[in-house]
């Protein structure tokens, strides 16, 4: 059983973005500001520890969404049908030899056939949208000194957990057609959801403070664990073919 794929949208750098994953190791490699930190961090506010999971800010959102989510609390566009907000699809596949004790509960089709879950978190209004609308335009009436785009980062930065929520659902994965059927799900408490017997994740921050001896920098981590893997096996062919390059 492994996570083959995960879906990003509406998430800082990440308009829409799909990462594949190998079943024994993927890198994500790019240059500075193309969306690993952002990719990082969503994973941490889905699936990290309690205090960090759920826990959203407005910045969170991609600038897109944010223009979107004003005009249409504006009432400059109609398209409501946009603002899907933040969510993250993980695609989890297993096979005949799995053990799927912990991940039985959240498949939603029987057949052999099928051998993908989808775990979907969303940060979402959630038929919110109305009363949004009604309090920041009373909110944005008291104090006209404010231009309208102003008055709404300050208003929805401070206020936005009043009106979204996180929720988290499995949802169908149609294998016929290979994609996600929309219409079939199933939402998921707390007492039905223990991520960590079904997904292992942990991360290490890049150190950014160079001044502090006494920090470990990722680079520094990286290059031990490389060592002591390079001293277990000196001929792993993996190993020397990366020293090649």
């Amino acid at each position: 059983m492994h996570i083959s794929k995960v879906n990003v949208f509406n998430y800082r750098l990440l308009n829409q973005t799909s990462v594949s994953c190998e079943k024994d190791l993927s890198l994500i490699i790019g240059k500075n500001n193309c969306g690993k930190t952002s990719f990082l961090s969503v994973l941490i506010k889905c699936i990290g520890n309690k205090s960090e999971v759920g826990n959203f800010d407005f910045n969170d959102f991609s600038t897109l969404f944010q223009k979107k989510l004003y005009k249409v609390v504006k009432r400059e566009s109609v398209f409501q049908e946009e603002l899907t907000g933040i969510r993250v699809d993980f695609y989890i596949e297993y096979n005949e030899n799995d053990d799927l004790t912990n991940i039985s509960k959240f498949m939603l089709d029987l057949k052999s056939q099928n051998t993908i879950v989808i775990l979907r978190f969303e940060y979402v209004l959630k038929n919110n949208l109305q009363k949004l609308i009604e309090q920041f335009t009373k909110y944005e009436t008291d104090r006209t000194t404010l231009n309208s785009e102003m008055a709404f980062e300050r208003f929805i930065k401070k206020n936005h957990k009043k009106y979204f929520e996180f929720i988290r659902y499995s949802v169908l994965y149609d294998y016929r057609n290979k994609k996600i059927d929309n219409m079939l799900f199933k939402y998921l408490d707390n007492k039905d959801i223990d991520l960590s017997k079904i997904i292992a994740f942990n991360y290490v921050s890049a150190r950014r403070n160079v001044s502090n001896a006494t920090d470990l920098e990722l680079s520094a981590l990286a290059s031990t664990y490389y060592e002591k893997s390079k001293n277990q096996e000196e001929n792993n062919v993996t190993t020397l073919n990366f020293e090649k390059k």
